[in-house]
């Protein structure tokens, strides 16, 4: 026959074992509630963010095919005009110009959606013609490094030339800063891009929780659709830099 103290000992030891394994099947249960969101959260994301990039693709052909064309054929149509006057030539002239000027600014509005170079020359062709086509602005110098890259399909490429659109154009807008660099390295089997500006830095916990107007939530949704790590780090005194790690496969 058991004791008392057996038997209150064995009924303590019988319902802390039963309570573990409930607290254990708890903690699985969060744990796997958890995974199941972040799995669904991921795919709303990617879902999210190639519906986006699908209507760009739309709108830059629309934009390059329909309306390029119609201005195209305009202009065409004012240059075979026969003046009787000089006055009137020099109206017929500047309406010409001026659909020239909508023409390239058409074709850069669309090649900012969906650069065609980034399809038939690769991830970092695109990122040069890009930071070319901003150096035409005095107030940002871009410099790309390259050192020696393996070629990124367009279809990782073109979220990692958004990343770094984006970064650009944060630069441009927020941080008064007169250069940003842009290297391109290999580190292991990961691409490596590293982002450095001068310009003024700001606090980088403080717009995460504002949500002011960085698109900081894309820049970190998009590298981790690629499976990688998006770093940010931004100081008064050294500008801002970001880490982007992205696998080639």
């Amino acid at each position: 026959m058991y004791s008392k103290e057996d038997i209150l000992y064995r009924t303590i030891l019988i319902v802390t074992v039963i309570i573990g394994i409930i607290i254990l099947c708890f903690v699985l249960s969060v744990i796997w509630q958890q995974r199941k969101w972040r799995k669904l959260n991921a795919q709303k994301v990617e879902i999210e963010i190639n519906t986006l990039e699908n209507e760009r693709k739309r709108l830059a052909a629309d934009l390059h095919d329909e309306l390029g064309g119609v201005l195209s054929a305009m202009k065409f149509k004012l240059e075979s005009i026969g003046c009787a006057s000089d006055a009137d030539q020099m109206q017929v002239d500047q309406c010409v110009h001026l659909v020239q000027n909508m023409v390239a600014k058409i074709r850069w509005i669309s090649n900012a959606l969906l650069p065609e170079t980034l399809a038939h020359k690769g991830l970092l062709s695109a990122v040069i013609e890009y930071a070319k086509l901003v150096n035409g602005n005095p107030q940002l110098e871009i410099i790309v490094e390259n050192n020696g890259i393996p070629e990124i399909p367009p279809t990782r490429g073109v979220h990692i030339f958004r990343i770094l659109q984006e970064i650009i154009h944060n630069t441009l807008k927020h941080s008064k800063a007169h250069s940003l660099k842009i290297q391109f390295l290999t580190e292991n089997d990961k691409l490596l891009v590293l982002t450095a500006d001068d310009g003024k830095g700001f606090d980088y916990q403080s717009a995460v929780q504002r949500k002011k107007g960085l698109g900081l939530d894309s820049l970190q949704n998009r590298a981790e659709m690629l499976g990688g790590e998006f770093h940010l780090s931004s100081h008064a005194e050294t500008g801002t830099r970001c880490h982007i790690r992205i696998p080639y496969n």
